[in-house]
């Protein structure tokens, strides 16, 4: 067992005043208007830099080019926010450090992408930022501390404000002296105002547990989650809910309300109506539902797993290139969120010791016979059951894929080397390809005690929330 520093948020959701309300809008106000600022001033200087080119100005003698990286765009911003922004001594100098920050990374990324120089899909220029959108602060200096009491905290400018829940598990870790809060960064998603600490402290990782328990975890539809070991016994199943799909048709129309409503009390004024703001709230207060379900089936599988199995194999999906081409394919993949699903586990795999194996992209987990490892050719995804050619054997697919997954696991320690070919591979399945699979011996296996499902993954939370 060793020490490793890691780096760990802590959210909290804040039990906000009228002045709570009116000092964090201020602070996010702030923000984007500092950002929004100094982004004009970019296209600004560039635009009158092509202009310049264009009448045949030598490059020697064109405009001064800004410097994109934070401490430049911060100094600028310093040198015009008296005369810009008179009123930014009201909220603290963290926000309008935060926006350069941000502004200077979105323009890095552009540059680099430009230039080839960033891996993924090619970034655009920055944006403005629109009042409507999501509101976000960084704090990283100033007085930033957890009371005594566990129910308040308290920010820079902003003060003391109140918690709705008790922030006693991370009052222990800085009590005792293992960890230090590097940022607070205050938001506010759908109705409420949260606040997070990136927290780095010092945790004890456990050594890789001996693969006595091998769990293949096979993600999907119409099941979300279906767990099974080498033995072909089933030890997790956790059905898709569909969060959004719940609550599509009530913000549907909600949006179809907000649609009829006036956004501003009289053609003059920028400030949304009554009306339109209490429609909005309900609007955010679904999508939020939708999302809270989610991320809470998620976060309880994934610590599930990462206790109570030594090693858990799943597959490298290529989620992206799903949902291309299908658009209720695409919502309904955005639904289920299986990128996020790999990161909790990946790291939380890590904390408590278990392995975590990514079978190959072409590995036909779906499309291999457990059984007697034959491999079909083509698999629709209509066909739910899935009846091997040769032996004859009828099993649900998504539990013939999970027993797959579980082998590959089983073979990755007992060989040491992958039966299926990499990313390189073909992409076809060869219909005389059989996964050969050593039948070992093993005995059965425990899946450990656990408070929440009496040991057993079956009785996983199955997002009933």
């Amino acid at each position: 067992m060793g020490v490793q520093t890691i780096s760990r948020a802590y959210q909290y959701a804040i039990d906000t005043t009228n002045k709570n309300e009116q000092d964090f809008a201020s602070h996010a106000g702030g923000g984007r208007y500092c950002y929004n600022t100094m982004l004009a001033l970019v296209k600004a200087v560039m635009n009158q830099r092509a202009a310049e080119r264009t009448y045949g100005i030598p490059e020697a003698q064109l405009t001064p080019s800004m410097n994109w990286s934070h401490y430049g765009l911060r100094r600028h911003w310093n040198s015009i926010k008296d005369e810009t922004a008179p009123w930014w001594g009201q909220n603290s100098k963290e926000v309008y450090s935060d926006a350069c920050s941000r502004l200077a990374n979105g323009l890095s990324n552009f540059n680099k992408s430009r230039k080839g120089e960033r891996a993924g899909k090619r970034v655009g220029f920055p944006k403005f930022h629109s009042k409507y959108d999501k509101d976000s602060v960084t704090f990283t200096t100033g007085t930033i501390r957890l009371e005594p009491d566990n129910r308040h905290i308290t920010l820079p400018v902003v003060g003391t404000v109140k918690t709705y829940e008790s922030t006693r598990k991370l009052s222990r870790h800085l009590y005792k002296g293992n960890a230090s809060i590097t940022k607070a960064t205050l938001r506010r998603r759908g109705t409420r105002w949260f606040v997070s600490f990136t927290v780095e402290m010092q945790r004890h990782i456990p050594e890789q547990r001996d693969p006595e328990t091998i769990v293949g975890v096979d993600v999907g539809l119409k099941t979300l989650y279906v767990g099974a070991n080498p033995q072909g016994e089933q030890t997790l199943l956790v059905e898709n809910m569909r969060p959004f799909a719940r609550e599509e048709n009530m913000i549907r129309r909600i949006s179809h309300n907000l649609a009829r409503k006036r956004r501003t009390e009289d053609y003059n004024s920028h400030a949304p109506s009554k009306r339109y703001q209490r429609e909005q709230a309900r609007h955010r207060k679904h999508e939020t539902r939708a999302r809270n379900r989610r991320i809470d089936t998620i976060h309880k599988t994934t610590t599930l797993l990462a206790k109570t199995s030594d090693v858990v194999v799943i597959e490298d999906l290529n989620v992206a290139g799903m949902m291309q081409y299908n658009r209720p394919l695409a919502k309904a993949l955005q639904d289920a969120a299986f990128a996020t699903f790999r990161t909790l586990l990946t790291y939380k795999c890590a904390w408590y010791g278990s392995t975590l194996i990514v079978a190959d992209r072409f590995y036909p987990s779906s499309k291999t016979c457990s059984e007697c490892g034959y491999v079909k050719t083509k698999l629709a995804l209509s066909e739910r059951m899935f009846t091997c050619e040769q032996c004859g054997i009828s099993i649900d697919r998504d539990v013939n894929a999970a027993r797959n997954l579980a082998k590959y696991g089983e073979t990755c320690f007992t060989t040491g080397s992958r039966p299926v070919s990499g990313r390189g591979g073909m992409s076809k399945t060869n219909r005389t390809a059989v996964l050969e699979v050593s039948a070992i011996e093993t005995s059965t296996l425990t899946l450990g005690d656990c408070p929440d499902t009496g040991g057993n993954l079956l009785n996983a939370p199955r997002a009933v929330l």
